[in-house]
């Protein structure tokens, strides 16, 4: 069963910033159900893109 996320949805993504903020965590958060899955590949990409928006946001 997977659990609710933790994360409140964004409303307005008006704030670049702030969504890359959202977007980091919410894939972070897919990241980790993905490699209790096993599922490597998915896991990997995931990461990928939690780190490219963990980089943007650190840019903004």
């Amino acid at each position: 069963m997977v659990r609710p996320s933790a994360h409140k949805p964004l409303q307005e993504p008006d704030d670049p910033a702030a969504l890359a903020e959202y977007i980091a965590a919410m894939t972070g958060e897919l990241a980790r159900f993905a490699g209790a899955a096993r599922l490597d590949t998915l896991t990997y990409f995931l990461n990928m893109a939690r780190m490219e928006a963990e980089s943007r946001r650190a840019r903004l």
